[in-house]
């Protein structure tokens, strides 16, 4: 993609007019569209790698790829929070499968030491802010409805393709994919006025 240029975007641009103006290289649009899923992208990646720094990456190489090559999302195809959010966990995926050694090890140390502190003992700060922010994940999506986090539970945490949800759940595809959509967009509006962010 060619230099980057300001335009002004206005306010209340759908997703797919934004991607439209990326296409065309306009960096106000994908800032708009990078301010509006960054909080629920990195939730996800947060959540799925329990690693604050391999999620960081995780997102950036998301929206940098979405940045060189904004093409790749067809607004025929599905709704962008959905596109985004299946980017973001199947590069999550990936990365566990790269390092599910170290990572699985990393997360049990680090679990278990917090748990079983004594008075007086110190903590490693690190983990202390990924129990922090792995909280205010659960609890944002302990005020979705049960439809919703069971969906993206099942969807984006354990794995599974929308067709294996709707299998296991003995749902209707379409009523699956509905209910994912609808969780992401609640889980953004339930991160957005959060800290979580880097």
């Amino acid at each position: 993609m060619s230099a980057p240029f300001i335009s002004a975007v206005k306010l209340h641009s759908t997703d797919e007019q934004l991607v439209h103006l990326v296409m065309a290289g306009d960096s106000a649009a994908f800032s708009d569209l990078y301010d509006r899923y960054v909080r629920s992208c990195f939730g996800l990646a947060l959540r799925m790698l329990a690693d604050q720094k391999r999620a960081e990456a995780v997102v950036h190489d998301v929206f940098a790829a979405l940045w060189d090559h904004p093409d790749t999302y067809s607004p025929q195809s599905e709704q962008f929070p959905c596109w985004l959010l299946r980017t973001v966990h199947h590069r999550c995926i990936a990365e566990l499968r790269r390092k599910r050694e170290s990572e699985a090890a990393f997360i049990v140390a680090a679990r278990g030491h917090i748990a079983t502190l004594s008075a007086g003992e110190v903590v490693n700060p690190e983990y202390v802010t990924i129990a922090e922010q792995q909280r205010i994940i659960n609890e944002a999506l302990g005020q979705m409805t049960s439809e919703q986090r069971e969906i993206l539970e099942l969807a984006y945490f354990a794995g599974l393709s929308y067709t294996q949800v709707a299998e296991k759940l003995s749902q209707p595809l379409a009523t699956v994919y509905a209910h994912a959509c609808d969780g992401l967009r609640s889980l953004k509006a339930l991160l957005e006025p959060t800290q979580l962010l880097f």
